[in-house]
């Protein structure tokens, strides 16, 4: 993500709703309203001005990026969720190396988050960021081994947000893999 308008995430959601004349429903793309990454060997440094998010699987400075998107100003609440997609416009190229994403289970903020704090006061579940942070599920995988779009199918994710009563902060692209560059 190069921090320009058009390269920011997305999450296009299609779905259904009863109208008076049977269902009816469009693609809806949704731009991310809140992305930033954290950075395990800067805890305390909080990158949401930044104009891009990285990922790092390197264990000694792991980066996860964090994305936000507003579904309840789009998707009504009981919609029938028949495809959601998730997607990032990377910048380079990066082999054995995998972005898991999984649901928050933490509520953050983009100009707070850092790797110590969800929201700039707020410690998260663990103290740090840990797997308290995140669903157990891989809700879908982004390599970046190409430049270019990057996208992957969240359908249940978003499903689970709009009618199973999970709450929505977000997901994480939690870096997997032996690759030790950063991916952006």
């Amino acid at each position: 993500n190069d921090g320009t308008v058009d390269n920011r995430p997305t999450l296009e959601v299609v779905y259904l709703e009863a109208k008076a004349a049977g269902c009816g429903g469009s693609p809806s793309t949704l731009v991310a309203t809140g992305d930033t990454y954290i950075d395990q060997d800067s805890p305390n440094s909080n990158f949401g001005n930044n104009t891009d998010t990285k990922t790092t699987p390197k264990t000694t400075d792991v980066k996860n990026g964090l994305y936000q998107f507003d579904l309840a100003s789009i998707v009504p609440p009981g919609a029938v969720i028949t495809d959601a997609t998730f997607s990032i416009n990377n910048t380079n190229n990066r082999s054995d190396h995998f972005d898991e994403i999984r649901r928050l289970n933490t509520a953050w903020n983009e100009l707070g988050a850092t790797w110590n704090k969800a929201d700039g006061s707020t410690a998260w579940n663990a103290g740090a960021f840990s797997s308290s942070d995140y669903a157990a599920t891989v809700s879908g995988i982004i390599t970046p081994s190409a430049t270019g779009p990057q996208t992957a199918l969240v359908t249940a994710l978003v499903n689970d947000w709009v009618n199973n009563g999970i709450a929505n902060f977000g997901l994480a692209l939690i870096s997997t893999g032996t690759h030790t560059g950063d991916a952006t």
